[in-house]
């Protein structure tokens, strides 16, 4: 789809419906819907169904990719807890539950760095449907192992002199307590590298600990994700693909940080009874900044030429073992695993339930496998998957909104809506797809479709 000629409201249609989606994953995946980067991953799946339905590019198009996308989105999933309220003024401690002012201006620093490293993969692999340069298989290790080798590098570094730098607050708190303990010693960097990355034993036994190993391990996403945009556009000489990398993770580094103001009004007007609901805001106004400004990124690429170009790596590999790799990886993983691992999220409490589901799940992985190698599922599976888009995007995110309001124990159900403001965002968003994906259908046939 080409949308350079296409009327500024028609690109504003695409832009809205990019931002409800990903506002609505983007807050399915936060409190009380199913988190972590198992969240993260339906998210970046739902987003990139998404991307197939609305520019309909052939380059590098498959299920394949889909779940590679998908998939890469949990890759870079930080933490983020203790880093939301320093906008405030304040660094919380996890031990003793003190308090210690900060400025405000290094949270927003340390909320930019947390945004900016989130979707760096994720940022790359949509892009490979808008560029022309054609990768080999180890090129996609490069632009992986890179990013990884410099996080880990900058982890043992360079990240503690910019945390000391921008917020010394922490890093002297840290010090202090080892100080003041009889079970610690050393320095805050000696106790770091000694636990290395281990943010659970730093939020048990240091103060302020989990906060200054979270900022480390955020730095160093973030220097991380421009190695991946220097690797990409510079190493490689991927012109579209590093520009579409640093631009979505620019996207994401304003998209997390502005909500955080959430934060900051609920504690300068505590009166206000819907601000009670900061955190909830703040997932949900993330994802809709988000999925609005890099589909507007993304149009300002869809003029890029799409050769249909599809690189055949898997192609080498005998039919038997491609059809269980897909099968296992590419429909049980990337495709199912969306679908049931939310709903056993949701009755986690019922240790039967969340095994039942998980074995649900298997055996429809199972059954796919066994219909792909008996030659039933070929016409199917063979399909354009950028056709099918336009019936897995509506499918999928009705699927995550049927979870999300219904399954679950009575305790998860309640906590749901319990939250009035929150649940009529919700349902609002939920009306807002429909109504602007079967305007898109409609408007758009002879422009979206092939």
């Amino acid at each position: 789809m080409e949308t350079g000629d296409l009327p500024a409201w028609r690109k504003g249609l695409y832009i809205l419906l990019g931002a409800v989606t990903m506002g609505v994953m983007w807050r399915t995946r936060g409190e009380h819907g199913w988190g972590s980067s198992w969240g993260v991953m339906a998210a970046g799946l739902v987003y990139t169904l998404f991307v197939y339905f609305i520019f309909q590019r052939k380059n590098n198009a498959s299920f394949f990719h889909i779940g590679v996308a998908a998939v890469s989105m949990m890759l870079t999933t930080p933490a983020w807890g203790p880093l939301l309220n320093q906008i405030c003024g304040r660094i919380e401690a996890t031990v003793t539950q003190d308090t210690l002012p900060c400025t405000p201006l290094s949270g927003i620093f340390m909320m930019l760095c947390l945004g900016f490293a989130t979707p760096a993969f994720f940022a790359f692999f949509i892009s490979r449907l808008f560029s022309e340069k054609q990768y080999k298989w180890y090129h996609y290790l490069i632009v992986i192992a890179v990013p990884l080798a410099v996080y880990y590098i900058s982890e043992a570094t360079i990240s503690h002199l910019i945390v000391g730098l921008v917020q010394p607050e922490t890093k002297k708190a840290v010090a202090d307590f080892i100080n003041g303990s009889t079970d610690l010693s050393g320095t805050p960097y000696s106790l770091y590298m000694r636990h290395f990355n281990n943010i659970a034993w730093a939020k048990k036994h240091l103060a302020y600990g989990r906060t200054y190993f979270t900022e480390i391990a955020t730095v160093s996403r973030a220097i991380a994700a421009l190695a991946a945009y220097i690797t990409v556009r510079f190493g490689l000489k991927d012109k579209t693909g590093g520009r579409i990398t640093v631009f979505g993770c620019a996207a994401m580094a304003v998209s997390i940080t502005v909500p955080d103001l959430f934060f900051l009004f609920k504690e300068k007007y505590p009166d206000i009874a819907w601000l009670s609901s900061a955190w909830s805001f703040w997932e949900y106004f993330t994802g809709f900044l988000f999925g609005g400004i890099f589909t507007a990124v993304l149009l300002a690429f869809s003029r890029m030429a799409d050769g249909g170009i599809h690189e055949k790596h898997l192609a080498a590999i005998p039919r038997v073992p491609r059809e269980l790799f897909h099968a296992a990886f590419t429909f049980g993983f990337c495709l199912c695993l969306p679908v049931f691992r939310p709903i056993a999220e949701r009755f986690d409490a019922s240790d039967k339930m969340k095994i039942l589901t998980y074995i649900i799940g298997l055996g429809v992985s199972l059954v796919f496998a066994g219909l792909m190698l008996a030659g039933k599922m070929k016409k199917l599976w063979r399909q354009n998957a950028v056709k099918l888009s336009r019936t897995a995007f509506p499918l999928y995110f009705g699927i995550q909104a049927f979870i999300y309001l219904f399954s679950g124990d009575s305790e998860c159900i309640r906590n749901i809506y319990e939250r009035g403001p929150v649940l009529y965002l919700m349902l609002i968003s939920y009306a807002a797809f429909y109504a602007l994906y079967y305007s898109v259908t409609f408007k758009n046939k002879k422009e979206c479709f092939v």
